[in-house]
Order: C-alpha cells, then structure tokens, then sequence
C-alpha cells in the first residue's frame, strides 16, 4: 500500500511512518517543512502527485493554551488542515486517517469518533 504520512516530524508521524513501512507500505513521509498542509492547493498537488492508496494525518498544533490567543490560526490548522487532506484524498479516491488529541471534544463519548461524531468541544483548540 503506498501511504502519505503529514505531520511525519513528530512523535506520532514518526511512530505511524515506521509501523507503516515494518507493514510493509510505501510510505512518503511528509513533515511541517516539506508541506504546509494549510494550503489546499499544495496538498491537492502532493496527493495527486504521490497518488497514495492513504492518508494519515498526524499532524497537529499541540499548543492548546495557544489556540485560545489565537483562534484564526487554531480554525486554519486545526478545522482548514483536515478538510484540505480529506478534499484531496476523496478526489483521489484514498482513505483518509486523521489523528486529534482528546482536546478537540468534550471526552464524553465512549469508543472511537468518527467523522459523523459531533464532538461538542469546549475550547477554541476543538474549534
């Protein structure tokens, strides 16, 4: 299977990259510096570049205080980052796997979340 991997810098990307490739996937790694994943038209160029069976993303702005002094950039990297992926990823026809941190939702919910899931944040962090 061959995999794009966003947020491949970080302790999560480089965790999913390496279990990907023992799996035996091929696996293009992309971290902050090699794709904003902010800019739509950059991913869309990536994604049907690469043209992935997948895309996990692992990236994240793990600055929840953070978020709260700057809501724009939370919504753009937190709201924009995953839509970006999942548009290029349907035109595609790849699977899209997003990773989030419990911030994002109230942490009622029992199991997994799905996209169908409203998370009921409660901070900007869950925008």
């Amino acid at each position: 299977m061959r995999v794009v991997v966003t947020g491949a810098g970080g302790m999560v990307g480089q965790a999913v990259s390496q279990y990907c490739q023992l799996s035996g996937d091929e696996v293009l790694s992309y971290d902050r510096q090699s794709l904003n994943i902010a800019d739509g038209v950059l991913v869309e160029a990536i994604v049907e570049k690469e043209r992935p069976d997948a895309v996990i993303n692992c990236a994240a702005w793990t600055d929840v205080d953070g978020c709260e002094f700057d809501p724009a950039r939370a919504y753009a990297v937190i709201a924009m980052v995953p839509e970006n992926l999942a548009n290029a990823s349907r035109r595609l026809g790849a699977v899209l796997v997003t990773i989030f941190s419990e911030y994002l939702s109230d942490g009622k919910k029992v199991g997994f979340y799905t996209q169908r899931y409203d998370a009921y944040p409660e901070s900007v962090y869950g925008v």
